[in-house]
């Protein structure tokens, strides 16, 4: 049940990114900080294990950064500064979270697999939007004059990009890996992929085929017969090319 809220309420916050200063994203922190809060709990209970990851230091870095300028009074604008340090926290909780709740191999299996659904689902119809896009969040919801909408919820192009980048290696994975979902992951690699060539994010369109290419290369060394490999393959390997 938990598992369910905190990833209805983690796709959800990416389809409300763009009302971040709006009543709805203290809403979202708030049920965030209260999922963590009931896990904690339980820990306190001996009812759920939680572990520490190294994995944690850059996140909890950035989230500690505004606290560390407020307390120093090394800040320009107090009250963004608030804003950001509730965000980070927020974003920190929700890694935590995700990290302590789909370790087990069946669980996160599941959540890539939502997770790849939803990006693809996500690319496509910020893909219509951005060619055929009224200037609207999906043609309906209107943004600040100096952000029009473009793709998707998300208004910063870039970051738009980063979250495809974050999927993309999931659905190359899934590709290489479940032989039955082979066709289905490798359209959900290229519909990502072509979302953040169209996006026109340089950096981002950089990084997603550099992250492409070094995916195939993780893979090639991982088999220890490289030729079987590429035998083996080469349908997965020729459609990620191709897109």
């Amino acid at each position: 049940m938990i598992r369910a809220c905190l990833l209805i309420l983690t796709l959800g916050g990416v389809l409300v990114n763009w009302r971040y200063q709006s009543p709805e994203w203290p809403v979202y922190q708030a049920l965030v900080w209260t999922i963590f809060a009931i896990v904690i709990i339980r820990w306190t209970l001996n009812r759920f294990q939680v572990k520490w990851t190294w994995a944690f230091v850059p996140m909890l870095t950035i989230a500690v950064w505004p606290g560390v300028q407020l307390l120093l009074g090394a800040t320009v604008y107090r009250n963004a500064t608030i804003l950001e340090l509730l965000r980070w926290s927020t974003y920190a909780a929700v890694f935590a979270l995700g990290f302590w709740l789909f370790r087990r191999r069946a669980e996160n299996r599941r959540l890539r697999r939502v997770l790849i659904i939803y990006a693809l689902l996500l690319a496509a119809v910020s893909t219509m939007q951005h060619f055929a896009g009224n200037g609207k969040v999906f043609w309906l919801f209107s943004t600040p004059p100096t952000q029009p909408a473009d793709m998707g919820p998300i208004l910063n192009r870039d970051h738009y990009a980063a979250f495809m980048a974050l999927i993309i290696p999931m659905a190359m994975l899934g590709a290489f890996e479940d032989k039955r979902r082979r066709f289905t992951y490798v359209l959900a690699a290229a519909a990502m992929y072509a979302s953040v060539i169209a996006s026109l994010s340089r950096a981002g369109s950089l990084l997603a085929t550099a992250e492409v290419l070094l995916c195939l290369f993780l893979f090639t060394i991982q088999s220890r017969d490289e030729q079987s490999f590429w035998r083996r393959h080469r349908l997965s390997l020729g459609s990620v090319f191709l897109l």
